[in-house]
């Protein structure tokens, strides 16, 4: 199916506030998460990849920000899927690896220029000045520039002393958590709540735990934080504590289940004219089915299909493809981008192999066929 036919658009962190309420469908279960991201609780919001963690968020900034004006609670969104460009295997980890500076600064500029458009005020701030607004494009760049760095040498070298000096200041967690404060004084803001995506899924396990730390740092009575993590591959360290620094809050829907069902039939009618499920119900079904509880696979499979001239081997050719496409392309990419991780995604993909050969042989002898297989997936790897 073209765009014209269905909405095949999957990244709601390009979403406006009009296109995010009207091609997200939430269920109970999906409000009941909203609601918690909304509260000043500290959670952690897992699933793996397209299950809506991005959706969720966006639509918990766009909720709380509509009350400000009641509250005083702003909601900021800040995205972390740039952070591959951080990656210097020439630069040693370590206290002056660019890492806790970028994120500072992430953090930073996202809170002002996020209260300047929901309180409309513009304050001075002498002390910011070189990190959040007109200047922090430049210095943002400098630091994703990290992986460009032929050897050993600081990203943010090129920059004026007093702006490295106040982003070196960030390496100290007070710092922060001060810079914060004054932030949130200067736009009269009461309480914070930082909606933190694309963020564990993308750090390698050196940096996951430092990044929780930072979190754990900028916590405090009127600032709480809600961050996106991917199942068994999070790392959060000896410093973060499960359940006392924050609760997890899992997105992952039963694909069995009629709830899942009726959802696929709303994301339909949200994005097409089409009455798909009146007149090609086994197709859908099974479209639905094969995308195991996963909205964005479930969108990825129907534009991948033709529903009014498919034949069932059409459809099981699209379910095959976009299992190769999609599920085991993104491996490929990720030896691409992190030359250290090829011999663990070489492993994976011999191991799954082996897995469905295996599985394939198993059901030319037992009665009954399955189509599951279990793997232990170690924290270090990808998780798709």
């Amino acid at each position: 199916m073209n765009e014209q036919e269905f909405n095949l658009s999957i990244r709601a962190d390009a979403y406006t506030e009009t296109e995010l309420e009207t091609l997200s469908v939430l269920t109970s279960h999906e409000e009941g998460i909203v609601s918690r991201l909304c509260s000043s609780a500290p959670l952690l919001l897992q699933g793996i990849r397209g299950s809506g963690k991005t959706t969720l968020l966006r639509m918990a900034e766009f909720r709380g920000n509509k009350c400000f004006r009641e509250t005083g609670c702003l909601a900021a969104y800040v995205p972390f899927s740039r952070y591959l460009l951080l990656e210097n295997p020439l630069i040693p980890l370590g206290p002056e690896h660019p890492f806790r500076m970028w994120v500072s600064a992430k953090m930073l500029n996202v809170i002002y220029m996020t209260a300047k458009r929901v309180t409309g005020l513009n304050p001075a701030f002498p002390s910011l000045t070189s990190i959040v607004g007109p200047s922090s494009d430049q210095l943002i760049a400098c630091l994703e520039a990290t992986h460009t760095l032929p050897d050993n040498l600081s990203p943010i070298r090129g920059l004026p002393i007093e702006t490295q000096q106040t982003l070196r200041s960030y390496l100290h967690p007070d710092r922060l958590r001060e810079a914060v404060a004054s932030l949130m004084n200067a736009f009269e803001v009461k309480s914070l709540n930082l909606l933190c995506d694309e963020a564990a899924q993308h750090f390698k396990p050196d940096f996951q735990p430092l990044f929780f730390s930072i979190l754990k740092s900028v916590h405090s009575p009127n600032v709480s934080f809600k961050a996106a993590i991917y199942p068994t591959v999070t790392y959060f360290g000896a410093d973060f504590e499960l359940g006392h620094d924050a609760t997890v809050v899992d997105i992952t829907r039963r694909a069995l289940s009629g709830e899942w069902l009726n959802l696929c039939r709303e994301i339909t009618r949200v994005r097409t004219a089409q009455q798909l499920w009146a007149d090609h119900s086994i197709f859908m079904e099974s479209l639905a089915y094969a995308a195991c509880g996963i909205p964005r696979r479930f969108i990825e499979l129907v534009g991948s299909t033709e529903p009014k001239s498919a034949t069932e081997v059409d459809v099981l050719n699209v379910i095959k493809a976009h299992a190769q496409t999609e599920l085991l392309q993104p491996f490929d990419a990720l030896k691409a981008r992190i030359p250290m991780l090829v011999r663990d995604v070489e492993l994976a993909r011999y191991l799954l192999h082996q897995f469905v050969e295996d599985l394939k042989q198993e059901n030319l002898t037992r009665a009954f066929r399955t189509a599951y297989v279990a793997v232990s997936l170690h924290r270090a790897m990808p998780f798709a």
